[in-house]
């Protein structure tokens, strides 16, 4: 009667062990389900929302925020152990599983690093197959079949399914500059747009497999035809090469402090497998403001760059950076020092 209780209590283990692991690895999602909405009342607003899970399940949390500035969604669970976190604007998807979580729920946390506004919580079981760093990001040239002079630049950046533009067609007098917003859904890339003549237009490409963007545009409600975006050459070089980076060698970069106009700098990054080191300098308005170096990992797969940071000419010595190894080759993420704000920051290759 023993042996066989215990026969009978191994299998139903070992079964419940096969569910659990075919759960784990069932990418397809099930339905957006509205968790709950907020409003980021301040530029610094921690927002919290309990969700309840299953063991060993994979999930997926999208917000949409009215505002266009920063912010970040984070996951953590009743232990504070941080599952997941994604900074952007506008639309963020993140994705976590609670193959190591206890208990029966986790907090999902939008943090306003300036955005301030209504904003919509969304939830759904599975992971989708669609990456949530899109090969959109990067410049283009601008092609009018049959307008030549209409031909331009247009740059993209994308923060999970949506994306801001700004465009600049002809020179001189003529030149023309537009800017505007746009969504993504599999190879479907649309976009509305307002020129610098107060006129407003739409577009409706098509996502090819070498990158190019082609369809169709109005402006002021009317067809005006053809439009092809190509990605420019240093990111068309580097398209598919998620890790070039990776060469063992210093890589020089200039930095970008983005809403603070009177700060840049430069960074020599050294990638060696999993291991990271780097040097740098802030300038304000040209002159030095702190020299950093820093040690860290570079996560090969998720193209993530941590590094911790000993800071000089600083009343603080400590700081940290994490960098997002983009399809364009840029590095792009956020830096801290000591427990100060949490600033944007994009480095360009030299």
């Amino acid at each position: 009667m023993n042996i066989r209780w215990y026969c009978i209590r191994g299998i139903t283990a070992a079964l419940a062990l096969l569910m659990a692991a075919a759960s784990a690895q069932n990418d397809t999602p099930g339905d957006w389900q509205l968790l709950g909405e907020g409003k980021s009342s301040s530029k610094s607003d921690d927002d919290k929302f309990a969700f309840s899970i299953k063991y060993n399940t994979r999930y997926e949390v999208q917000v949409d925020h009215d505002s266009t500035d920063d912010f970040s969604v984070m996951v953590r669970d009743e232990d504070k152990r941080e599952l997941t976190r994604r900074e952007g604007n506008r639309s963020i998807i993140a994705r976590f599983d609670t193959n190591e979580v206890q208990g029966g729920k986790v907090y999902i946390h939008v943090i306003s690093s300036g955005a301030t506004g209504k904003y919509r919580v969304f939830t759904r079981e599975g992971w989708s197959d669609d990456p949530l760093d899109r090969d959109l990001d990067g410049t283009y040239d601008l092609d009018f079949p049959n307008k030549p002079s209409y031909n331009g630049t247009a740059t993209i950046r994308q923060t999970g399914s949506s994306f801001t533009i700004e465009g600049r067609q002809g020179t001189g007098a003529r030149a023309l500059t537009w800017s505007g917003n746009g969504n993504v859904s599999g190879d479907r890339v649309t976009f509305s747009y307002r020129t610098s003549k107060a006129e407003r237009g739409e577009a409706d490409l098509r996502r090819s497999a070498s990158g190019s963007l082609s369809g169709t545009y109005n402006l002021g409600g009317k067809s005006r035809g053809d439009l092809v975006m190509r990605p420019t050459g240093s990111r068309a070089q580097r398209a598919g090469a998620n890790n070039w980076l990776d060469v063992e060698t210093p890589t020089k970069f200039a930095i970008g402090f983005g809403g603070d106009r009177g700060l840049s700098g430069n960074a020599e990054v050294t990638i060696r497998g999993s291991s990271a080191t780097a040097k740098g300098e802030n300038r304000r308005n040209g002159r030095t403001e702190i020299s950093w170096e820093g040690t860290g990992t570079y996560d090969k797969m998720a193209r993530l760059l941590k590094l911790n940071l000993n800071i000089k000419n600083h009343t603080k010595t400590k700081g940290f950076m994490e960098l997002k190894l983009t399809r364009d080759g840029t590095l792009e993420g956020y830096y801290q020092v000591a427990d100060g704000p949490r600033k944007r920051l994009v480095m360009t290759p030299e």
